[in-house]
This record gives structure tokens, C-alpha cells and sequence, in this order.
């Protein structure tokens, strides 16, 4: 065998070798991309749930009764509370919708937003809520939230208690 001949096949030999180390590589990062898209879908979902275990405490609980009244019957720590909830809300809603454009898992993505839109009506038609909202939305507060701030301007608040 020549040395050209043994040149050849070394040549043909890594082509292979590099063509596998590419199919190996391309699978490796398929893999990577799908069970990063599962870990963001979980953590997404614990921290909803953190959301609603703080809905659940008794202060919170009670906010949200008051936020059913008009924004003027609120004191002012009151209203502040009402401006840091709805900070979280947008950041929350905002990121599920996020994970939904892009991916769920064992949930189909219309599910979800039919979930987030059920969520976004009860909390942001509740006066005191909307009419802060729109005040912090006018301020430039809430910049980056399209998708959430089609839905809120959509709704009609509820009639005050």
C-alpha cells in the first residue's frame, strides 16, 4: 500500500469519524434544548404556586377582599401593596406566557392560556387593581407587557362592592 493510498483512507476515515462526532453532537444539544424547555416549564410552575400559597396567607387575602372596592377607600400602604402585587402579576403572567408561546409539556399551549386568561380576568377586573394598573401603565411603570396589557385593556373592571 502507498502512501497516498494510506492517505486516502485516513481521509475517508475521518470524514466518517467527523460526520459521526456530528450526528453525536447535534443529538447531544437536541437533548440539552428539550430538557432545558422541561426545567423552565417546572420552575415556572413552582413559582405559580408560590404566587398562590402567598394568596392564601390571611393579610394577602385580605387585600384582595379590599381591592374589590373603589381606590380611593384604600389607605395609602394599602395602595402600595396593590402596586408591588401587581408587579409581580404582570412579571408572573408575562413569563407564562412566554413558556406557553414556546413550550409545554403534558399540557397543550391553549390550556395554558385559557388558564392565564381566567387568571388575569379575576385579578385585574377588580377595581382598586385595574385602577391602579392603568395609573402605573400611564406612569411607564409597566413597560414590556403587550400581550398582558391587550388582555387587561380588554376587561371591564367589576362593579365596586
Amino acid at each position: 500500500m502507498t502512501l497516498g493510498e494510506i492517505h486516502m483512507a485516513a481521509e475517508i476515515f475521518g470524514s466518517v469519524f467527523l460526520a459521526i462526532s456530528a450526528v453525536i453532537i447535534i443529538f447531544e444539544l437536541h437533548q440539552n434544548v428539550k430538557q432545558r424547555k422541561i426545567q423552565n416549564t417546572f420552575m415556572r410552575s413552582v413559582e405559580d404556586e408560590n404566587y398562590f400559597y402567598k394568596s392564601m396567607e390571611k393579610d394577602f387575602s385580605k387585600l384582595f377582599v379590599k381591592a374589590g372596592k373603589p381606590c380611593s377607600e384604600l389607605e395609602e400602604y394599602e395602595k402600595n401593596q396593590l402596586k408591588s402585587f401587581i408587579f409581580i402579576t404582570m412579571s408572573i403572567i408575562n413569563r407564562d406566557y412566554l413558556v406557553a408561546a414556546e413550550t409545554t409539556y403534558l399540557q397543550h399551549r391553549s390550556r395554558l392560556k385559557v388558564r392565564l386568561n381566567a387568571h388575569v380576568k379575576r385579578v385585574f377586573s377588580q377595581p382598586a387593581i385595574h385602577e391602579v394598573y392603568v395609573v402605573l401603565k400611564q406612569d411607564g411603570f409597566l413597560e414590556g407587557y403587550d400581550g398582558v396589557h391587550k388582555l387587561i385593556d380588554a376587561l371591564e373592571p367589576m362593579p365596586t362592592k
